[in-house]
C-alpha cells in the first residue's frame, strides 16, 4: 500500500495524531468536541487557578460569623478577613 511507505514530517504526524483524527471529550458539557474547545477549557481553568489560588478577601464580616463562614466554605480557597475593604 503506497500510504504506508509514505514519509511524513513531524509536523504532519502531529497534525494527524493530535488534531485531525482524535475525538476530544468536553467534561463540562459531557459530549465530544473539537480540539479548540478542549484548549479553551484548559485556558479557562488555568486563568481561574492563577486568579484564585491565593485565596480571597472577605470584608465586613463580624468576628463571631467568621468561624461559621470558614466552616461553610471549607472546600474552597482560603479567605482573608478585613474589617474595611479600603484598608490594606
Amino acid at each position: 500500500m503506497p500510504w504506508r511507505s509514505r514519509k511524513l514530517s513531524s509536523r504532519q504526524l502531529f497534525l494527524a495524531a493530535m488534531i485531525k483524527y482524535p475525538i476530544w471529550y468536553d467534561a463540562y458539557r459531557d459530549r465530544l468536541c473539537f480540539l479548540k474547545t478542549t484548549l479553551d477549557n484548559l485556558e479557562a481553568e488555568t486563568r481561574t487557578w492563577r486568579e484564585d489560588h491565593q485565596g480571597w478577601f472577605a470584608s465586613g464580616i463580624s468576628l463571631w460569623k467568621r468561624l461559621h463562614f470558614r466552616a461553610f466554605l471549607a472546600d474552597t480557597n482560603p479567605y482573608n478577613f478585613k474589617q474595611h475593604p479600603a484598608k490594606t
